[in-house]
This record gives structure tokens, C-alpha cells and sequence, in this order.
């Protein structure tokens, strides 16, 4: 008999084998990815290392001061986060996207997630957001040029599809119709100036969230294009930026900023506050530093306050020095009278220990006298030292607030402790004009001194409403009093004072860089445009448009130029060159 040929049956493969190799395949994928995080990782160090060769640093030699004041904290930078665990995930647009995730098929979502992962979408500042058009690369960011101490100073490069839509762009601006603007975005909608410009369009028309969802996309735009060595968020967050020729980019964080403060997202805030200083802190053009202390007080972040003031200025300018005078935070009043309220906040349960004496007059004038620092002093001594430096601050912050009454002091001697605010505001110190400021401050001109009271009305605007606490007025009133009574009884010279701050404390830069700023800029009322107006504007575009064309355009275009400048004459827009 034949032999009978054996066939081999396959047995069936168990169901947990199958689970087994799909685990261990995770696994080596898992591994796959820790290995190339890895080699990541060091050629992030191989470019550190290189970056501070290019800069003259090597491990024998000392780093330069790394601005650890303006280091960002990651963990506070998703404002959307920050409002989840204040009101809850329906109250940010994040909720809103994962409500239309939800009602997204399989293959849609899926299709997403590709187009993200494509992309490699990381944001730090802004989320990229799944009802905003694909995302279009048109900027990159190039080094400009190199300051003194060898730090790189950044600018935004246009590409030629970007050059090409600014050109479509000023001719929409040009034609005064925000519809052709309009339209100009939707084939553009990652022009950074169009969208900087609607926004604050639809801002002032009163439509904020349309126009915070455009600044966003703005920034997103900016945050797309950073170089690989501009890094805010490394241990040396120095990221200059040139002012001149990338004047949307500041003023859309600024906005920014400005959006998610006003809606609660103080610790957010805070963290774009110090991006905003860090891009430019020898200039400042967007007055970041008037807003730092805002948002600390509104934070409840007093450890970063006092941190920053101790060191900001001197890891910035510290090698600006000028002569034996020590930089000082304490001659910008924003900084000080801040520092001040939250020395009068530790106090607050128990006010009675901030009773001025003797003992605290001295410490003032040691401080004048550079005899102690600042955070030798006791928080009584602040507060009386705040009050000596910056008078009118005071006064402005008790009008505002509307401080009445007196306050029964009945332990002291002196004639000026529990007297009505009214009653102060009549002494000498309050009535003198700030034009002795001109000289200590070395500004130019005579009328200068007017930029303080800008500075008084910016800070008592913006952080007011921090001073609108239970005990403020009981804590101020005595202190305040003694500092009258010290200088009827002349133990307390005014002018010596300031004489001796002014020999030993300066500022490196001058405040008179402010003097542009407008102070509805740091108000959170914002001015709308009626809506008569507006109607008014587009009918008067309407009536424009339905002009028939009274120039031959079949002629030069320079001869056409000149004619279209007259006003009698009218040209069609619209039609013949946006397309």
C-alpha cells in the first residue's frame, strides 16, 4: 500500500497569541519613538552648545544672566485650560470643537488627525483650532542682526505668495470697503496684517469673540514662523524682536493679551505679559511694563512680583550701569505702589500692626540713602516710602476710588492721622506741580513732566480696581497722616528725600518712551463705533460703486494714475484688481 502522505493542519492561532504580538509590536513602536526623542534630544544640545560657541560662552566660562524673571511657565500658557477649571469645558471654544468632534464621522476625524500629524501642529500659544482653513506657511523668521552683547535680534520674512496677497491687501484697504477686506481673507486667510486689522474692526463694532477667534489666528500665523533658536520657553528666554518692521507682531500679542485678560485668564495673562516684555525690553513699545504688575496683582502671584522687581533690571541692563547709581524698580510708580498693595494684602487681618513711627521714618531715609535695600525694609516703611516718592499717585487712587471719611485714631498726638481724605489733599505736597521731576529724571523738555500724570492716570485705570479692597482706606489714612505731620514738623524733608533717591537710585531707560501711549489702550472699556456711522460708511461706498467710470482707461496707466487722484473722477475697484 501507498503511503499515505502526512498533511500538515495549521492550527489556529489563540486569540491571546494575537493580542501578545499586537502588545509587543506596541511596544517596539513605543521604543522605536523613545529612541528618536533621544537623538532628538541631543541634537538640541549639539545646537545649545554650538549657539553659545556662536555667542563666545563655553562651560569654563560664565553664562550671561538668563532672564529667569521672564522664563515662561508652560503649564499656564493654554488660556483654555484656565478657564475650563474656572467655569468648565462649556464655557471655552475648546468645548464647542469637541462638541463638532463628536458630531464628526469616523473617516472626517480621521482625515483631521492626519492633516494635523502632517503638519506636526505643537502650539504653545494657540491651539490650532478645526474650524480655522488649512493652514498656509507665508512667513519665516530670519536673524536681522546682532546687539552688542552678542544677542540676535529676529525679524518676520515675507515669502512671494505673502508679497504678492500685500499688495492685493493695500489695494482692499485702499478702496475703504471692509467687505473687500472680507473677501480678501477668505482666499487669504493667513495674511497677519489683514487679520490684525479686522479684528480691531470687528472690535470696535462690538463683535469681540469674531474678532479675539482672528487675533488668535494672527498669532498663530507669528508662532508658525519662529526660528528654531528663538526660544522663549528655554532657559535663556532672550527673543528680540525688531520693532520697525514687525509692528503687527506686537501689537496682535498685545491684543491677545488684552482678550484673555479681560476674560478672566489672569495667570495666562501674566505668562504672555512677559513674552511681550522679552521680544523687546530696551524699547518696550507696547508698555508691557505698565501691565506686568496688573497681572500679578490679579494672579494673587506676589512671590513673581517681588522676584521681578529684584531682578529684572538688573539682568537686563545690568552692564548699563550709570556711575555708582543702583538700578531701581522703585522710580517706576506702577512697580512701586503694586509692590506696596501687596504689602498692605499680608497685612490686611491684622492693619493695626502698620502703625508708622519713629522707627519708620528712619528706615525710609536709610533706604534714600542706599543704607538698606528694599527688601529690608518693613512693610510699613514701603507703604510710607511709596507715599513720600509718589504723592499724587495716592491722591489719584483715593479719588478714584472715592475714600471718605476719616478714621478714628484716637492712641495718636499727631493733628493730620484721621483727618477726611479731602482735608489732605489740601496740604502742600499734594498741591505741588511734578515739574521738579524734569530734572531728577533728566527729561528734556519742560512740559515733560506732564508724562507722569500719564503714568498716574494709566496705572490708576488699569489697577484700581485691585485697590477697591475692604481696608485699603483704613490702612492708608494714618500712614498718610504721619507722613503730613513728619513734614509740617520738618522731620521729614521732602527735598532732601528725593535728592538723596535721585543720587542713588536710577532707571536705564527714560520713562519718556510711554509718552505715545494712549491710556485707553490699558482700559478694559472699549470704544465701539455707533452703528450710524458704519451705515453711513457703507452707504457712502455703495453710491461710489454705482458711479459709472469716467476716465478711458485705454490710455498709460501713469496718465490714468493722475486722473484717478482727482476727486471729480471715478474708477471701478473692486472688480478689476482684486481678481
Amino acid at each position: 500500500p501507498e503511503e499515505e502522505e502526512e498533511i500538515e493542519v495549521k492550527k489556529p492561532v489563540s486569540k491571546k497569541k494575537k493580542k501578545k504580538s499586537k502588545q509587543q509590536k506596541a511596544q517596539e513602536e513605543e521604543e522605536k519613538k523613545a529612541e528618536e526623542e533621544q537623538e532628538f534630544d541631543s541634537l538640541l544640545e549639539i545646537l545649545k552648545e554650538e549657539q553659545e560657541k556662536h555667542h563666545g560662552y563655553t562651560e569654563e566660562s560664565e553664562k550671561p544672566e538668563s532672564w529667569s524673571c521672564l522664563k515662561l511657565n508652560m503649564k499656564h500658557l493654554n488660556y483654555a485650560e484656565e478657564m475650563r477649571k474656572m467655569f468648565g469645558s462649556s464655557s471655552t471654544a475648546e468645548g464647542d470643537d469637541e462638541e463638532s468632534k463628536q458630531r464628526m464621522d469616523r473617516r472626517t476625524r480621521m482625515v483631521l488627525n492626519q492633516y494635523k500629524k502632517k503638519l506636526k501642529m505643537k502650539s504653545y500659544l494657540v491651539p490650532l483650532s478645526d474650524r480655522w482653513p488649512p493652514f498656509q506657511q507665508q512667513l519665516t523668521m530670519e536673524v536681522a542682526s546682532y546687539r552688542e552683547d552678542g544677542d540676535p535680534i529676529f525679524t518676520f520674512v515675507p515669502n512671494n505668495a505673502y508679497k504678492t496677497a500685500q499688495t492685493k491687501y493695500e489695494v482692499a484697504m485702499a478702496s475703504g470697503d471692509f467687505n473687500i477686506v472680507g473677501n480678501f481673507l477668505a482666499k487669504n486667510p493667513y495674511h497677519a496684517e489683514g487679520l490684525y486689522q479686522m479684528a480691531e474692526l470687528l472690535r470696535y463694532q462690538g463683535s469681540y469673540q469674531q474678532a479675539f477667534e482672528l487675533t488668535q489666528r494672527c498669532v498663530f500665523t507669528f508662532e508658525k514662523a519662529w526660528h528654531p533658536n528663538y526660544g522663549p520657553f528655554s532657559n535663556y528666554p532672550k527673543c528680540l524682536v525688531k520693532f520697525s518692521d514687525n509692528q503687527v507682531y506686537f501689537k496682535a500679542l498685545r491684543e491677545y493679551l488684552d482678550y484673555i485678560g479681560r476674560q478672566g485668564c489672569s495667570k495666562t495673562a501674566l505668562e504672555i505679559n512677559k513674552l511681550l516684555i522679552a521680544i523687546d525690553p530696551y524699547e518696550d513699545p507696547m508698555g508691557a511694563l505698565l501691565r506686568i504688575d496688573y497681572y500679578s496683582l490679579r494672579s494673587q502671584n506676589s512671590d513673581f512680583l517681588t522676584s521681578f522687581c529684584a531682578n529684572f533690571l538688573e539682568e537686563v541692563f545690568g552692564h548699563e550701569k550709570k556711575g555708582n547709581k543702583t538700578n531701581s524698580f522703585v522710580l517706576m510708580p506702577n512697580l512701586c505702589y503694586s509692590m506696596t498693595l501687596f504689602a498692605m494684602i499680608r497685612n490686611e487681618e491684622s492693619f493695626s500692626k502698620l502703625k508708622p513711627s519713629e522707627a519708620t521714618l528712619e528706615e525710609v531715609m536709610k533706604f534714600s540713602r542706599a543704607e538698606c535695600t528694599y527688601e529690608e525694609m518693613s512693610d510699613v516703611a514701603k507703604i510710607t516710602m511709596a507715599i513720600v516718592l509718589h504723592p499724587h499717585l495716592v491722591m489719584k487712587i483715593a479719588k478714584k476710588l472715592e475714600f471718605r471719611g476719616g478714621v478714628s485714631y484716637s492712641e495718636s498726638a499727631f493733628s493730620w492721622i484721621g483727618e477726611k481724605w479731602d482735608k489732605f489733599w489740601e496740604h502742600k505736597i499734594f498741591k505741588d506741580t511734578l515739574i521738579g521731576y524734569n530734572e531728577r529724571y533728566q527729561l528734556a523738555e519742560v512740559g515733560d513732566f506732564e508724562m507722569f500724570d500719564k503714568l498716574f492716570s494709566i496705572y490708576v485705570e488699569r489697577c484700581s480696581i485691585c485697590w477697591k479692597r475692604e481696608k485699603s482706606d483704613r490702612i492708608l489714612n494714618p500712614i498718610i497722616g504721619f507722613v503730613l505731620d513728619c513734614l509740617d514738623d520738618e522731620t521729614l524733608k521732602h527735598d532732601e528725600f528725593l535728592n538723596n533717591i535721585f543720587d542713588n537710585y536710577t532707571l536705564p531707560f527714560n520713562l519718556l518712551r510711554y509718552k505715545p501711549l494712549p491710556i485707553s489702550e490699558f482700559s478694559d472699556t472699549i470704544n465701539t463705533i455707533p452703528p450710524e456711522l458704519m451705515m453711513q460708511q457703507q452707504r457712502l461706498v455703495q453710491v461710489r460703486e454705482q458711479l459709472p467710470t469716467n476716465i478711458d482707461l485705454h490710455q498709460s496707466p501713469m496718465a490714468i494714475f493722475l486722473q484717478s487722484l482727482l476727486p471729480w473722477n471715478n474708477v471701478a475697484e473692486e472688480d478689476q484688481y482684486m481678481d
